[in-house]
């Protein structure tokens, strides 16, 4: 429920200070933190992507130690660039479709979690590490297999092109 309005003789509470104002901002908040790009991104916390990303979090991450420790050391990781790049994001529409693009294929993998709902702290790891390597293998692996093949392609095809050299006089 909410609070009832103040007497007319009691003072108002004062506006947060600049500093509460900034944590309120980056969303280090005592809830688990803001999503700040996904946020961005959707252009609204209430962004079915956003909501999504929240309940995997509040509702499953959190729920286990295992889960708060690698919110608190992802966290710790992310609010070190995701303010940068949510401002980015806010600036350029084309930078906010790259992100968008970005993400869906995490956000994909990030539903496997909902397996894991209310179940114990080794679901909970184990299908995070699952999670994890996917991820890993679509944004790290997949795109340097790809650019592997790509080089040897290239190789392969300017093979033997090359200018002759001069021969010494």
């Amino acid at each position: 429920p909410a609070a009832p309005p103040p007497e007319p003789d009691e003072p108002a509470a004062p506006p947060p200070e600049p500093a509460e104002q900034e944590q309120e901002a980056v969303g280090t908040d005592d809830d688990g933190g803001g999503c700040l790009v996904a946020t961005a991104t959707y252009g609204t916390e209430l962004a079915p992507q956003v909501q999504a990303l929240r309940e995997i979090r509040d509702g499953t991450v959190l729920g286990t130690a295992s889960g708060a420790s690698f919110m608190a050391a992802f966290n710790s990781l992310y609010y070190a660039f995701a303010p940068a790049v949510a401002d980015i994001e806010r600036e350029s529409p084309a930078a906010r479709e790259a992100v968008r693009l970005l993400l869906a294929p995490m956000l994909a993998s990030l539903s496997i979690m909902a397996l894991a709902e209310g179940g114990s702290d080794a679901a909970v790891l184990s299908l995070g590490a699952a999670v994890l390597a996917l991820n890993v293998a679509m944004y790290v692996a997949a795109p340097a297999l790809a650019g592997t093949v790509a080089a040897r392609r290239l190789a392969a095809r300017y093979e033997g092109r090359a200018a002759p050299r001069a021969r010494p006089a």
